[in-house]
């Protein structure tokens, strides 16, 4: 009997709830390798929500209003600056939020410092 297993795009294949991977002639179980496991998850997932947009075109006061800014400048040790346009500076300095004309991107990774 031959079995064609088709390759995972979702998920790894798994048999009776344990998952192997194919490294050369061995098939090791995906557990006992975490960084190929590590890699192979990266792969298939289809989207990276840490490199999107929470919000696109806000206003300031709603990038402020939104965000747990002190905890991000603690978390990140950093001194908060003392104005909100210092804070809005500093966060796109960080990449956390991106400017764009009258407008501002609020990024997932900043998003995620709200409480």
């Amino acid at each position: 009997m031959l079995l064609e297993i088709p390759a995972a795009t979702a998920a790894p294949t798994a048999c009776n709830g344990t998952t192997f991977i194919r490294v050369g002639n061995a098939t090791p179980r995906l557990t006992d390798e975490p960084q190929r496991y590590q890699r192979l998850i990266e792969r298939m997932r289809p989207y990276t929500w840490e490199h999107g947009f929470a919000a696109t075109y806000v206003d300031d006061n709603f990038v402020l209003r939104e965000l747990d800014y002190a905890s991000y400048f603690s978390l990140t040790e950093q001194r908060q600056p003392e104005s909100n346009p210092g804070i809005l500076e500093r966060l796109q300095a960080d990449q956390s939020v991106a400017a764009c004309a009258s407008a501002s991107t609020l990024l997932f990774q900043a998003a995620s410092f709200r409480n």
